[in-house]
């Protein structure tokens, strides 16, 4: 059997929270992954979650908010910290070095209770412009696009197009469907064309055998 949890984090009803945070204890979450986890809890709980309605209503965050975000350490967790402030820490004050998987699932289950789009409000379309950059980018590249994430001076997008998705996907769907309709109603036109003179040629059939039927011969 898994050990049992001698502590108890959040929420305590059934499925509210990971199963690590209150029923079974897991040998991938020590102390950093807890403090981590705390921490990103509290910021929430204090600066998020009492107005995202409001922004959510709004469709955007303020600017204040945006920049505090982005500077909290949380927000940009991947950056390496040879692009980030000095004055921006890892998050939770956890060197970015030792940030693993683990503490990357904690944030996405913690910023999950975030209303609707107001994580995407707070962090923009950098959350997923900047990999590229990180991942794939010049060393140049990095040193003048990465920093000015934290003070909102960058704001990547990404704009992308394949044979099964973006743009490309897009445009085929709108032709196909442009072919769809065409061809329904050029199809409903003949049918229904068809169908007319099959019905005026039952109904002369009908009667053209019946005064058959009902004629009679006369000797001459």
């Amino acid at each position: 059997m898994s050990p049992k949890k001698e502590e108890a984090f959040g929420n305590l009803g059934p499925w509210s929270e990971p199963s690590w945070y209150n029923s079974l204890a897991s040998p991938y979450y020590n102390d950093s992954h807890k403090k981590l986890r705390n921490a990103l809890r509290t910021y929430i709980d204090t600066n998020v979650k009492p107005h995202m309605l409001e922004w959510e209503e709004a469709g955007e965050a303020p600017a204040s908010e945006r920049l505090k975000w982005a500077q909290s350490g949380f927000c940009f967790a991947d950056i390496p910290e040879p692009y980030r402030p000095s004055n921006v820490p890892g998050p939770a004050d956890i060197p970015v070095g030792e940030m693993d998987l683990f503490h990357f699932l904690i944030m996405t289950d913690e910023t999950s209770r975030i209303e609707g789009g107001v994580g995407v409000a707070l962090g923009g379309a950098s959350v997923i412009g900047a990999p590229p950059i990180v991942h794939h980018g010049t060393e140049e590249q990095k040193r003048m696009w990465l920093p000015g994430l934290f003070t909102w001076d960058t704001s990547f997008c990404l704009g992308i197009t394949e044979p099964s998705g973006g743009v490309c996907n897009v445009f085929c769907f709108i032709i196909f469907s442009t072919l769809l309709y065409f061809f329904h109603h050029v199809f409903s036109f003949f049918f229904s064309f068809f169908s007319f003179f099959s019905f005026f040629s039952f109904f002369f059939s009908f009667f053209f055998f019946h005064s058959l039927l009902n004629c009679t011969t006369k000797p001459y």
